[in-house]
């Protein structure tokens, strides 16, 4: 396969192809001249189509975190993001309403 693009349905049917061929993904891309690294992105495609993926969504359920907190300026929570944001609560809050106010 030395097209550049290949379409969604192509990619699943290549995935399709793979999965019923009962050889390996190296086996199955040398015979099909398929790069390897093209058939695990297709790969990732389905299964995230098939809700295999490790990051499933799901509808997260909190409990309510209550902040004791003695006015002495020193936040009850702190939430630090990986992208280098950080959210200081000094009061109780509905940790639901937090999230839903910082998205």
């Amino acid at each position: 396969m030395n097209k550049l693009q290949t379409t969604r349905e192509e990619g699943l049917a290549i995935i399709a192809s793979w999965k019923s061929s009962g050889k390996t993904s190296r086996e199955f891309c040398e015979e099909q001249n398929i790069a390897y690294h093209r058939l695990q992105y297709w790969h990732g495609v389905y299964k995230r189509e098939q809700g295999g993926s490790k990051f499933k969504t799901t509808t997260a359920k909190f409990i309510p975190i209550i902040l004791k907190s003695e006015d002495s300026g020193i936040p009850g929570l702190e939430i630090h993001t990986p992208t280098g944001y950080s959210v200081k609560v000094f009061q109780t809050v509905n940790l639901t309403e937090l999230i839903s106010f910082l998205k």
